[in-house]
């Protein structure tokens, strides 16, 4: 049973790894730039909406794409089925995948785009006996762009301020508070984040009658892993359902109709 000072000096030790994570996340991505060339998977066709250009690279030097593979599409859901997208390390090392997702979405004739979700899962393993030291941790920052509404381009509105949220931990992982110093802890994580875009439109100002037709995405996944001597991580996207993106159209039909109706009340009142 862990004693109360022991307890303090593991969170302190959590909290120092998440809040200094990001900033050493950067470094190591400006000081290695990315080498590889990105793959362009090119469009796919679901039932209201296309994916075009649907493209993926890796930000870290030493990790070269296919990090998400090549996407599936089935309804209005694109998935993409991560093969190697993990980060490791053992004894004292550092590891870090940065891999970048673009597409647009595009909504087919009669149909709009209201409502976008970004799903993520994954797996993780802390190995060994110590502390919050040995650590790993997966973010995902999402940028979106509406560049068209009910077919007509306008002037582009971003949300650049989006992330997935993931369970458990906040998708950060500490052998000492998660894994209780060890020897071994083994956890499953997920996440989900979803956009109203009708409410988002509205938000900025931007009138609309069925809501947008072209969207931009662009995802910003990265795990991190960091071990103490004697100590082993491993964090990876599944390589099922490891990334889902998946959107919601209306049935512009009743819209429509309604539309017409009062159009026509109109009519009928003038006359």
């Amino acid at each position: 049973m862990r004693g109360p000072n022991v307890a303090r000096t593991f969170s302190f030790a959590r909290g120092l790894c998440i809040l200094i994570a990001p900033i050493f996340v950067a470094a190591l991505l400006v000081a290695r730039p990315a080498l590889s060339a990105p793959i362009n998977y090119g469009d796919f066709s679901g039932n209201t909406v296309s994916y075009l250009q649907v493209t993926e690279d890796a930000n870290s030097a030493g990790d070269n794409p296919p990090l998400f593979g090549p996407p599936t599409v089935a309804g209005d859901s694109i998935d993409f089925d991560p093969v190697g997208f993990n980060a490791s390390t053992q004894n004292g090392g550092t590891d870090i995948t940065d891999g970048n997702l673009k597409f647009s979405i595009k909504a087919k004739t009669g149909h709009a785009i209201t409502n976008l979700s970004i799903a993520e899962a994954g797996d993780v393993t802390l190995g060994g006996f110590g502390t919050d030291t040995t650590f790993a941790s997966v973010t995902t920052h999402i940028f979106l762009d509406v560049v068209e509404v009910d077919g007509v381009p306008i002037n582009t509105v971003s949300n650049n301020n989006l992330s997935i949220p993931f369970n458990p931990s906040g998708g950060t992982f500490g052998l000492g508070t998660d894994g209780g110093g060890g020897p071994l802890f083994s956890s499953s994580w997920s996440g989900q984040a979803s956009v109203n875009l009708n409410s988002f439109l509205t938000s900025q100002g931007v009138p609309f009658v069925f809501g947008a037709t072209k969207v931009n995405i662009n995802l910003d996944n990265t795990l991190l892993a960091i071990s103490q001597q004697d100590t082993s991580v491993l964090i990876a996207k599944k390589n099922a359902n490891g990334v889902v993106i998946t959107v919601n159209t209306p049935e512009p039909a009743t819209g429509l109709l309604a539309l017409l109706g009062l159009a026509g009340l109109a009519a009928s009142r003038r006359r």
